[in-house]
């Protein structure tokens, strides 16, 4: 690269930190060279509705529940002072999720306490950007290698059997019911419940969500980290965790492994 050449790659640089600069900023940064008042705001109003549209898509429902004069503020706090180092453009519901999540908005009286006053707040959004995320996620399906396999009956398991899940699965607990809350919730009806949730794609590559016993969501992360579970070994881990009574484990254990064949979600090993 020549000098010249040096000089002009430099002063585009400066050239185009200055336009960004001026797009997050607009209010106090200076305007780049050449480039008038007009043109800067409408490349800002491009931009900003452009990233607006993202993020409103992706939280509906939290968009709905707070006052709009916060929403509008979180979502120009981010534009001015958020990152997003990702190309992808459904990430940038990601970095405004991890954004609201750590900044602490000290420097605006009316969101400094924005967490304390929307204890749900961060549930919601993670919620609703695993609805996303689900949806994007790569997933397969592991096929029953057998009809034996297939018509394993679940109260007669033997020591032999070994089962594992055929699908990526999610398993969440929240303080908050926030898979129950729709764009027409009222903060009056928010309470706290606590909830386990299950979710996964189907074949048809449609998200589903089921409600679980905190038991069952102990029993199916047992499952889901390790490979070829047992059932015997898959008892005495939950037993160990509960001090529950061997039989009532043994029939919370065949209870999960039953509904999760009838949703053909568990994949039985036959050695």
């Amino acid at each position: 690269m020549t000098n010249a050449n040096m000089i002009h790659s430099n002063d585009f640089q400066t050239h185009q930190r200055a336009f960004t600069h001026w797009i997050r900023h607009s209010e106090h940064a200076p305007l780049p060279d050449h480039v008038s008042a007009e043109r800067m705001t409408i490349y800002r109003e491009l931009i900003f509705n452009n990233i607006s549209s993202f993020i409103e898509h992706t939280y509906p429902v939290t968009q709905a529940l707070l006052p709009t004069e916060i929403w509008d503020a979180l979502t120009h706090l981010f534009f001015q002072q958020g990152q997003c180092d990702s190309p992808y453009y459904y990430d940038i519901s990601m970095h405004f999720k991890d954004f609201i999540d750590q900044e602490e908005f000290n420097s605006i009286e009316s969101l400094h306490s924005l967490h304390q006053t929307y204890s749900w707040l961060r549930e919601l959004m993670q919620y609703e950007w695993m609805e996303l995320y689900v949806d994007m996620a790569e997933t397969s399906w592991l096929e029953d290698n057998s009809s034996e396999s297939s018509n394993v009956d679940i109260q007669q398991l033997s020591p032999d059997h070994s089962f594992t899940l055929k699908t990526t699965c999610w398993i969440l607990a929240y303080q908050y019911p926030v898979h129950t809350w729709s764009t027409t919730t009222q903060l009056a009806d928010i309470q706290i419940t606590p909830t386990c949730l299950l979710i996964y794609r189907n074949r048809s590559d449609e998200m589903q969500v089921h409600p679980l016993h905190p038991l069952w969501a102990f029993l199916l992360e047992t499952i889901q980290n390790q490979e070829n579970m047992h059932f015997d070994k898959l008892t005495a881990q939950l037993q160990e965790a509960t001090q529950l009574a061997k039989e009532t484990i043994d029939e919370i254990t065949i209870n999960l492994l039953s509904w999760l064949k009838t949703l053909t979600l568990l994949h039985v090993n036959i050695s």
